[in-house]
This record gives structure tokens, sequence and C-alpha cells, in this order.
């Protein structure tokens, strides 16, 4: 008996200790799965904030490309005194815009007109292939912004003559532009292409200008750009178009908005399907005198992972160990492998690009390089990234500078070519000198400063301008050798020619026989001749 007594207490001990196993175990389990679900959370938000960050990177690069279409169009009038409407349409049809800068509208030129070359201005335009070329709208303004050329003309030929001075939001941004010697936006307008839509179907849309200032430079002082500024490269842009091109193929609806308020009165666009309740973010972009809104809410795509056998894991508390491990670790694996992919889809944007594109981190080492950097300095993407930009195409004098640069801009220091066009010289993998022109601007990569930059080849540029500059100087020595030529005519011969005639005349009043006053008129009359031909032939010069 008391063997039986001592097996059954054994046995109510046994039972109690599988009880206290399994509690232990599911509790177990369940603070283990509460921290594998704050895990995943946590990662799966650093995952979506760095694909965010991504996107914004996108759009910032979207609308640095729109500026450098503009730079090219301004270089143009920079470099021609005077631009025909056919010499505008073939750069137009030879930049590619639609390849280069997906969602741009188009290409304009505004020229900046007085009141009183107005006339003379349209007469001008009607006869360089614009017969019905009229000011729209009449006004009595000193001063007009009139849009001269706008490709494809097909599509823009109707806002030719159109006076941009007269529309409130194009006027802002084309003076903040001439007044700052850098690309300006406008508030959200409609486009006069879109104006015959009803007023439920106009989208909303942006001009960006860029301004244009006699010689190519960028004058010093506001007053010298108000000057010499010669008028604006423009190029339009619907904003769902340029949602569409900059956010293809990221995980995530993404509205638009006007302004820092994500309201319904200011939404622009939204891309993308909603499939449900997603994690929501905002971020503000500020760029060339504009605030827009983003608002990012995460697809399916961009849902945490979870498996059956992390489930399993809430009953089997022996493995919720190493079901956490493998959890995290697949995490982190699939976190890696989205942000992957978010950076070769960027990657692959900038590989359409007519222009090379790099990105340096805080330290100054690449982090981003595109095909065209690769075809345009000779190195490999492979081979610079994570290198300092000073081992591949920084030359050797300015290393100093460089770091400088980088290290004050780094550390939210001021800058002169923040969003600036500067021409610089950079080194090819063989050592030659290549002169470009950056445009650069402050981004953020893996949330440390960053900076990126479009880099253009402008060799043919300068060889044209030098072209032009020994056209025209060999022009002015042509002129000097016509000055001086007709100067000796006029010297050499009008004036002797004047004195033969003068003495000739004088001749003739003296006594003559008939035969030598015949000799003498035919004298008269050959020199008043010649002197006739000299005079035309100096009035003409």
């Amino acid at each position: 008996m008391p063997f039986f007594r001592s097996g059954g207490l054994s046995r109510k001990v046994f039972r109690l200790g599988v009880w206290a196993v399994v509690a232990i175990g599911i509790t177990s389990s369940a603070a283990a799965m509460r921290v594998i679900g704050n895990a995943e959370a946590a990662k799966t938000r650093d995952r979506t904030d760095e694909q965010i960050e991504q996107s914004m990177a996108r759009l910032g690069t979207a609308v640095g490309l729109y500026a450098s279409v503009l730079n090219d169009a301004a270089a143009l009038f920079a470099a021609s005194n005077a631009v025909t409407r056919a010499e505008f349409s073939r750069f137009y049809e030879r930049a590619a815009i639609g390849a280069r800068a997906e969602g741009l509208q188009g290409l304009g030129f505004i020229q900046r007109v007085s009141a009183e070359d107005l006339a003379a201005f349209v007469g001008a335009q009607r006869a360089d292939g614009a017969p019905d070329f009229a000011i729209v709208p009449v006004s009595a303004a000193p001063e007009h912004a009139v849009i001269t050329f706008n490709e494809p003309a097909a599509r823009f030929s109707k806002s030719w003559g159109y006076d941009l001075a007269q529309i409130r939001e194009a006027r802002v941004a084309l003076d903040r532009a001439r007044d700052s010697g850098k690309p300006a936006l406008t508030s959200r307008l409609v486009l006069v292409a879109d104006r015959g839509l009803p007023p439920a179907l106009q989208p909303a849309a942006f001009v960006l200008y860029a301004p244009i200032y006699a010689g190519g430079g960028i004058p010093a002082t506001v007053a010298e750009r108000r000057a010499s500024l010669v008028g604006w490269a423009n190029g339009p842009f619907r904003a769902g178009d340029f949602l569409t091109g900059a956010m293809r193929g990221t995980p995530f609806e993404v509205s638009m908005y006007e302004g820092s308020a994500s309201t319904q009165r200011n939404l622009m666009a939204t891309v993308g399907n909603r499939d449900g309740n997603g994690y929501i973010t905002t971020r503000v972009l500020a760029v060339y005198g504009q605030r827009w809104t983003f608002t990012f809410r995460t697809t399916a795509s961009a849902r945490p992972w979870r498996s059956a056998p992390t489930a399993a894991a809430g009953v089997i508390g022996l493995l919720a160990t190493g079901l956490l491990l493998q959890l995290l670790v697949t995490i982190r694996r699939t976190g890696e492998q989205s942000l992957a992919a978010s950076e070769r889809v960027t990657q692959e944007i900038l590989g359409q690009t007519i222009d090379a594109f790099v990105a340096i981190d805080h330290r100054g080492c690449v982090v981003m390089w595109n095909a065209e950097a690769e075809r345009l300095f000779g190195w490999r993407a492979a081979e610079v990234m994570g290198s300092p930009l000073t081992d591949s195409i920084i030359p050797e004098e300015s290393h100093h500078a460089h770091r400088s640069g980088v290290a004050n801009l780094s550390a939210g220091g001021p800058s002169s070519i923040i969003g600036q066009r500067v021409e610089v010289e950079a080194r090819h993998r063989d050592g030659t000198r290549i002169p470009i022109e950056l445009s650069l601007w402050e981004s953020t990569y893996r949330g440390e400063p960053a900076f990126s930059a479009f880099l253009h080849d402008i060799s043919d540029r300068r060889r044209h301008a030098e072209e032009i500059a020994e056209a025209r100087d060999k022009a002015l020595e042509a002129t000097a050798a016509k000055s001086l030529f007709l100067a000796n005519v006029s010297h050499e011969i009008r004036t002797p020619m004047s004195g033969v005639l003068g003495v000739t005349k004088l001749l003739r009043e003296t006594p003559l026989t008939p035969l030598q006053l015949r000799y003498v008129d035919a004298a008269l009359a050959s020199s008043t001749s010649l002197l006739s031909i000299l005079n035309d032939l100096l009035d003409a010069a």
C-alpha cells in the first residue's frame, strides 16, 4: 500500500511536471512570439523606410533630370547669337527628351521682350516659320515673357505667343529663376494645352524654368542678372506622369500633394493600387522653390512575411529559440533582398539617362554609378563602388578641395555649388581630362548625408564654343581688312579722283580749241562716272 500511494504521488508529481513544462513552454513560446513579432514589425518598418528613402531619391532625381535637359537648352542659346525655330526643333529631336526624362511633356524657350520691341519681335517670328504668331493676351505691360518655341510643335504650337508675364503662377517662378540664377518651379497650374478640357479632367501640372543670360554665364548680382537676362528654357510636366515614371516598380501606393498638408484639396495625383490598410508614412520634398508632400502606403508586396513554422512555434516551446533565430535571419534576408531590388530599379532608371550619374556618401565613397558614368569615365561600377571618388575621377590637384567640401557639406555647412551648374574637369581612367558640367544636390543614403550629381560631358560644347570664337575672330579680321581696304579706296583713289575732276573742270573754263574741248569733256565725263562708281561702292560697303 505504501508503494501504491508512493506511485500515485509520483504520477501526480509527473502530471504536475508535465503541466509545468507545458505552461513554461507556452509562456516561453508566447514570449518568443512577442519578441519575434516586435522584431518582425521593426524590421518591416526599417525595410519600408529604406525603400521610401530610395523612392524620395528617385523623385528628386527625376526633377534633376528635367533641370539637366533645360540646362542643355540654355547652353544652345549661349553658344549662338540667334536660334531659329528649325534649329530649336532639330535640337529637341536630337535630345530624345522622352527617353531621357520620362514625364517631361516637352521643351520650350520663352523670350524676354520689351514693349517697344514687341512689334518687331512678332514680325520676326512670323517670318521664321510661324505666320500666325500673335501675343496672347494683349496687354500694355512694359515687358513680356513670350513663349517663342515649344516642342513638340504638333502638340504645343497653340501656345506660341502666349505672354506668361500675365499669369501669376508663371510670373512668380520666372522672376525667382531670373533673380537666383537657378531653375524654379511654378506652383500648381493647368497647362495651356489642357485648358480645353472640362475643369474636372484638367490634370495638375507644373512648369520648370531655367534662366538664360547673355554670354552664357550666371552674373554675380541680382541687378546684373536682371540686366543681362535673355529669356528662359521651360519644361512642362503633369503631376501624374511625373509620379508614374518616378515610382514605377515600387511597392507603394503614393499620393502627391502640393504644399505641406496632405488634404484632399491639395491632392494632385495618386499611383499604385491599394490592397488593404498598410503602413502609412509621409515625406516632404523641397525642390526648386516648391514643397511637395508624398504619402506612402505599403501594398501586399511590401507586407511582412509570416510562415506556418512560425505559428507552430507557439505550440512547440522547445523550438521557439531556433525558430526565432531562423525567422530573424529570414526577415533580414528578405529586407536586404527587397532593398536590393529597389536599388536595382533605381539603377535601371538611371541607366536609361544620357547623363552620367554619380552618388557618394558622407565619407566621399561611391554608392551609385550608372552606365553612362562607366562609358564617360572608363571605370566599371563594380570597380568604384565603395571606393573614394578621389581614387577614380577627381584630379589629383583637387583631392584636398574635394575632401574638404564633402566634410563641410556632411556637417551641414554652406555651399556655393549645391543647386548650381558648375563646369569642372574630371579624370578619365586613362588619365585624360574631361570638361564636364556638374549639377549637384544633397540627398540621403541609409540615413546618412549623401550627395548626388549629374555629370554632362561638355567637350563638344567647348569645342563648338571655340569654333564659334575662332569664326568670330576671323569675321572680325575680315571686317577689319574690309575697313582698311575701304579706307584705302577712299583715301588713295576717291580723293585723287576728286582732285582730277576739279582740275578738269577748271581746265574747261580756260580758252581751248574745239578739239581740246572735246578731249576735256571726255575726261570730265569719265572722271564723273568713275567717281560715282566709287561712291556707290563705298556706300554699299
